[in-house]
């Protein structure tokens, strides 16, 4: 490339910011990408070749696209509406100059569309079958754009000849084509462009249709083996006509449709319910204890099958389904696509429904046909890295019933192989499955959408998995959904949804421990909140800790009332007890992670997430009521409690996380014994962990206590009436903030009155060695039954 007299010289770039340089290259880059028609590599290559510019193609992107609205390309989409349009001016005999986005197309373009798309008309069989064996049906596809603008303008006489289309296609046959066109686009998973081919109403029916399987899809893998053999039209009761906003696993077209009407639908009731781990030994103990009274009718009268019903298997049930459609009450051929073309196709996809009961039986929680399909997975040998199962499960996370159940049973099933944990820890979006246990605090207890934790999420308005609540008050057989759904909310009331509670908290901390047991790296950098600094390309990226912390202020800025941050104190303590490092640092702009940057000087700087913490106190604090500042600032102390306890750790392990050097063996025999002799601090036993001085909490005279103390709150109370604290009076927030300020004893009921049974300086308990609490089975037993202070009575009245 020649330079121009107005091209700069690499000396002016040097004197401007790396801000500045794009508006000074603009007429080069312009003419790269338009006259030149150089793809985007060959531009970056040749910028930073000969003017030392280099960005990265991200950059290069948000430039053009977003900031200078630069587009070559046009979608088939559009150059099908406008051959449509031309077609019938033409037709009229009218002359047509077509223009999108301002800009006049080339005819030619249109005209090699239109060939291309009479050649696929000989080849659309072909198409469809090769398309099932490109991974269709991705009902988790996710981002569907809207179509852009085409402004279609009369041209002056003999400006430009009319676009003469030689084939006259019959209009049933056009029809035909267009189905089919749309079962391919549906198979492939390319929602977007099948979105771009219907109109208004038929997307309404559409959705529904996709609607009615999913409910089916979900109503069968839950009660297989003992609820109806078929679930039909008739016995799901779903509603006529939904919007594509109601569709789950994030299969929603981002429109605006016309509100639905759907009836008032009562709120689910304000309180907690409560999952109990007890093995099967222990339940003897546990005479007074009730089921829910709440639970589906339907669930309670259900009796298991016999043998001869589980045939055909629940994957050819849901294949069969399509082919049948008595799933729905919508008639196939009022279908915008050939359903019998799209069935034609499917049937020779066995694996793939195979995934899909997986994915629907993850979603349900039905623990015994997850292991039966995860073997016949295993034997077919079956790609399970794409369905990214830990993060479908905790996505999907019910704490009043199954609780960590499911995601432990994929550990344990997948692990050791190319699809355990430490191997799929972090998805193709790049969030790790802490990230994800962070997304279900958030879309179960803010009012947030998902483009604050995800840019790319920016036009969703529901966050996947919302159809469930992590506290188990509603679920697609609990609830009407279908009515609150389809009325023009968008998504969940936040009428619905409350603070933070103790059953959310629990099966969050199981999760992660669970996580940490089998393999995954907690450290692992965090995929949420990502941004970049536009002024220096550098990628702003929290760690594990800052993100918790960002997601504690969201909590306190659009949590529901009476939130305590006594959730994020839980899982603070959690993460520092399993190693995440509270003194790694990232690179943060506290301005450019709210949005509300003002010029494009670089304002990041390296933080710890105390730092963050102060940072974001400082700045919003005054408005917050006094049960969120006093939350906050317990989270802010156990943070720097966290990074000296993490300095200690380290100076016990010099350059290497194994390896105890001598003095730590003198440093650890104050933790104590197991024969229960006290230690100075007032820790009874100690684990086999801090014994050899490997416990992140060292001798602390206050994290050990805070945390067993955590514990057992989570373990003995719950608000289960009008009337009932969200926190009991054993573990006092306020009184805990004033021992942390004044550096004094420490003033939770738990630990004063001796209530609970000995622990080590981590906070683990005796009959609790690891992994057992990994498990989530002996837990709840194990504390309760020897706390001193649960005895008989208030064990009746909590669990009946």
């Amino acid at each position: 490339m020649e330079p121009s007299n107005n091209t700069p010289s690499r000396e002016e770039l040097y004197k401007v910011r790396f801000a500045e340089r794009w508006k000074l290259l603009k007429p080069v880059l312009k003419s790269l990408y338009f006259d030149e028609k150089l793809k985007l590599p060959e531009i970056i290559s040749l910028m930073k070749s000969t003017y030392n510019f280099d960005a990265n193609e991200a950059q290069f992107k948000y430039q053009f696209n977003k900031k200078w609205g630069w587009k070559k390309s046009i979608p088939s989409s559009t150059k099908e509406a406008i051959l449509e349009i031309a077609h019938t001016r033409a037709a009229a005999g009218k002359l047509t100059l077509v223009k999108y986005k301002n800009k006049e197309i080339d005819l030619k373009k249109i005209r090699r569309h239109a060939k291309q798309t009479a050649r696929q008309d000989f080849s659309s069989k072909d198409a469809l079958e090769d398309s099932a064996e490109k991974g269709g049906l991705d009902l988790s596809h996710e981002g569907l754009p809207i179509l852009g603008p085409i402004d279609i303008v009369p041209s002056p006489a003999c400006a430009v000849d009319p676009i003469d289309l030689t084939v006259e296609t019959p209009p049933a046959q056009l029809m035909e084509k267009k189905l089919t066109s749309r079962a391919h686009l549906f198979i492939q998973g390319r929602y977007d462009e099948l979105i771009h081919d219907i109109v208004k109403n038929e997307m309404k029916i559409l959705s529904t249709w996709l609607y009615q399987y999913w409910q089916f899809a979900f109503h069968t893998a839950k009660f297989w083996g003992n609820g109806p053999p078929n679930w039909t039209a008739e016995n799901l009761k779903l509603r006529q006509i939904l919007t594509f906003s109601d569709l789950p696993l994030d299969l929603r077209a981002r429109i605006e449709l016309a509100p639905g009407s759907g009836q008032a639908v009562q709120a689910p009731k304000n309180f907690c319910y409560w999952s109990i781990h007890i093995s099967d030994k222990d339940w003897k103990n546990w005479k007074n204890w009730k089921p829910r009274g709440d639970l589906n009718n339907l669930e309670s009268t259900m009796k298991e099958w016999p043998e001869h019903l589980k045939n055909p298997a629940v994957e050819k049930r849901l294949q069969n389904a399509l082919n049948s459609n008595s799933f729905s009450n919508i008639k196939s051929e009022d279908l915008p696509m050939a359903l019998h073309q799209l069935t034609k196709t499917i049937n020779k996809s066995t694996n793939q429904f195979l995934q899909i009961s997986l994915s629907f039986s993850i979603m349900a929680g039905n623990y015994i046909l997850i292991e039966e399909l995860l073997g016949k997975a295993e034997a077919a040998e079956v790609d399970l890295s794409e369905l990214f199962p830990y993060h479908l499960a905790t996505s999907y996370l019910d704490g009043s019933v199954q609780c960590c159940r499911v995601f432990g049973l994929l550990c344990r099933r997948l692990g050791g192989g190319r699809f355990s944990l430490a191997r799929c820890y972090t998805d193709h979006l790049g969030h790790s499955v802490l990230d994800n246990l962070m997304i279900a605090i958030l879309k179960g207890h803010t009012s947030i959408t998902p483009g604050i934790v995800n840019n790319g999420w920016r036009n969703q308005s529901r966050f996947g998995g919302d159809e469930i609540d992590i506290c188990g008050r509603w679920a697609p057989d609990l609830n009407d959904l279908t009515t609150v759904l389809g009325s023009g909310v968008g998504g969940i009331p936040l009428e619905w949804k409350h603070k933070f509670c103790h059953t959310s908290v629990q099966v969050i901390l199981h999760c992660i421990q669970a996580a940490e047991f089998h393999g995954a790296d907690l450290n692992t950098p965090s995929g949420l909140y990502l941004k970049l600094c536009f002024s220096c390309g550098s990628k702003l990226q929290l760690q594990p800790l800052h993100t918790l912390i960002f997601t504690a202020f969201q909590l306190v800025q659009f949590g529901r009332t009476g939130e305590d941050l006594f959730g994020i104190i839980a899982c603070l303590l959690c993460l520092l007890q399993l190693g995440v490092d509270p003194s790694r640092k990232s690179t943060i702009s506290t301005t450019i992670l709210l949005d509300q940057a003002q010029d494009k000087t670089c304002c990041h700087s390296d933080m710890t997430p105390l730092q963050l913490a102060d940072s974001l106190g400082m700045m919003f604090s005054d408005t917050w009521p006094t049960r969120l500042h006093v939350g906050w600032k317990i989270i802010c102390h156990l943070l720097g409690l966290g990074e000296a306890e993490r300095d200690n750790w380290e100076l016990r392990h010099p350059g290497s996380a194994s390896g105890v050097a001598v003095q730590d063996l003198e440093v650890s025999e104050e933790v104590g014994d197991a024969t229960g002799s006290a230690t100075p601090n007032g820790y009874q036993i100690g684990c086999d962990d801090c014994i050899w001085g490997e416990g992140f909490f060292g001798n602390n005279k206050y994290l050990g206590h805070i945390w067993a103390a955590v514990q057992t709150e989570l373990l003995t109370h719950r608000r289960r009436q009008d009337g009932d604290h969200w926190m009991s009076e054993n573990f006092d927030m306020d009184a805990l903030l004033g021992s942390l300020e004044l550096d004094s004893e420490l003033a939770i009921g738990f630990v004063k009155r001796g209530a609970m049974k000995k622990y080590c300086s981590c906070g683990s308990f005796t009959d609790i060695p690891w992994p057992n609490l990994s498990l989530g089975k002996q837990t709840t037993a194990s504390i309760l039954e020897s706390s001193k202070y649960f005895d008989a009575g208030v064990r009746e009245g909590v669990l009946s």
